[in-house]
C-alpha cells in the first residue's frame, strides 16, 4: 500500500456523517410464516399488510403485498431483506428494498433502504445513501421504521 493511501486511511476512520430525517413509517404486519431450515439457517417471512408514512418531503400509505424475508443464522443473528411499495399522496409509487441485520440478542438493528422511484417529484431519493432503524410500536402488529439520508 502506498504511503499516500495509508495516510488517507488514517485520517478517515468512518468520517463524521451528517444525517437528515426522511420519513417515519408505521408498517402493519401479518403473522410470521416459517419457511424452514436450510443447511446454515432458518428462513421465514413476515407479510407486510399496509401502513402509513410521513416525512418533511413525502407522505402516504404503505401498500399491502410486501414481505420481510428473514434468515436466522446459527449464531442467533438475523439478516433482513424486505421488499414493499409505498404510495405517496400525489400518487407516486416508490418501491422500497430494506436490507438489514439484527445482532444476536437483538441489541443492534439497522437497515439500509434503497428506493426505486419514477422520474418526478420524489426522484431525489435516487441520489443518496440511507440508513434506517426498526422498532416495535404500541399499535398491535405494527413496526416503526425511521429512515435517514446520509449527507
Amino acid at each position: 500500500m502506498s504511503d499516500n493511501l495509508r495516510a488517507e486511511d488514517d485520517r478517515d476512520r468512518g468520517g463524521d456523517f451528517e444525517t437528515e430525517f426522511v420519513y417515519e413509517a408505521h408498517v402493519t404486519i401479518g403473522e410470521i410464516v416459517e419457511v424452514g431450515e436450510t443447511s446454515k439457517s432458518i428462513r421465514r417471512y413476515i407479510p407486510i399488510t399496509g401502513g402509513r408514512f410521513e416525512g418533511p418531503r413525502l407522505k402516504g400509505t404503505v401498500l399491502p403485498g410486501g414481505a420481510d424475508w428473514q434468515t436466522e443464522r446459527t449464531d442467533g443473528g438475523i439478516e433482513l431483506d424486505a421488499l414493499y411499495s409505498m404510495r405517496c399522496d400525489d400518487g407516486t409509487v416508490i418501491i422500497v428494498r430494506n436490507q438489514g441485520i439484527i445482532s444476536p440478542g437483538g441489541s443492534y438493528l439497522k437497515t439500509t433502504p434503497t428506493f426505486t422511484v419514477p422520474d418526478g417529484p420524489h426522484d431525489w431519493l435516487d441520489d443518496f445513501l440511507y440508513f434506517g432503524t426498526v422498532s416495535g410500536s404500541e399499535e398491535p402488529d405494527t413496526v416503526v421504521i425511521r429512515v435517514y439520508r446520509v449527507k
